[in-house]
């Protein structure tokens, strides 16, 4: 699961990611086992197209849950817009990510990748828009991705993405 939080920028044109998994990692404190949830925080940008739309970017490194041994890369691009009052699209979502084992020190060559996982539309995804005290935008696209867009007034947007795990070859 990725979440984009752009109301922490100072403007459009920066924000963060977060990024967590679903799967559980247990260590040992004080002689008690005790489960965290794997999290990272990632750089994202937030510009504005010249048509009026939202462009993100953003991407990062995290350990893969189940192999700490593997690092995994990601980038995930999109185009956020108004349609009317009720109802948003997605444009031109891609999300790209592979794996690396983590000894590779330095710029990952080809032969270190372990496994690539690409998806995308570029067919808009629409999106309704439920008014409640976050503005909250939802989209579903059962091939691709779902994404819980909650957008304050001022456009700085949080964006929940569900993404499916890739499979190791």
């Amino acid at each position: 699961m990725i979440y984009f939080d752009g109301s922490s920028a100072e403007n459009s044109q920066g924000g963060s990611i977060y990024v967590h998994s679903d799967a559980r990692k247990t260590y040992v404190d004080n002689g008690e086992a005790v489960e965290h949830r794997i999290d990272y925080f990632c750089p994202a940008a937030f510009t504005y197209n010249e048509d009026g739309t939202m462009h993100f970017q953003a991407g990062g490194v995290f350990e893969h849950p189940a192999h700490p041994d593997i690092r995994r890369n990601f980038v995930v691009t999109g185009d956020f817009e108004y349609v009317n009052y009720h109802d948003a699209a997605l444009n031109n979502v891609l999300y790209s990510e592979y794996w690396y084992p983590v000894e590779r020190a330095g710029e990952v060559q080809a032969d270190d990748v372990l496994a690539r996982y690409n998806i995308g539309t570029r067919a808009p995804i629409s999106g309704r828009i439920v008014f409640d005290d976050r503005r909250t935008v939802v989209f579903q696209d059962p091939d691709v991705l779902e994404l819980v867009l909650r957008v304050p007034d001022a456009m700085k947007a949080q964006h929940e993405f569900i993404i499916q795990e890739p499979t190791v070859y």
